[in-house]
């Protein structure tokens, strides 16, 4: 378990975002080995008590994933399997 929240950690600074028209669109894409046919969720944490919202969600496909999200403003985000 710890071995899967340092891959998705590391993931994260790993992955390439990219706003091109748009500063608040961003894509995150990524592959994840040793999982597949598994839904990934992009969540926005909040800071104060409330449990992270959901942004978007994928389904791993031979390891690969992509999310797209508008945001609405700068924010913490993680992934969740």
């Amino acid at each position: 378990m710890r071995k899967l929240f340092f891959y998705l950690s590391s993931l994260a600074f790993l992955c390439s975002c990219s706003g091109k028209k748009d500063q608040h669109n961003f894509t995150i894409k990524g592959t994840i080995t040793h999982i597949s046919n598994q839904k990934i969720f992009l969540c926005r944490v909040n800071f104060d008590d409330k449990a992270p919202e959901i942004q978007d969600s994928a389904t791993l496909k031979d390891g690969h994933f992509e999310l797209n999200i508008k945001a609405s403003e700068e924010g913490l985000y993680q992934l969740q399997l």
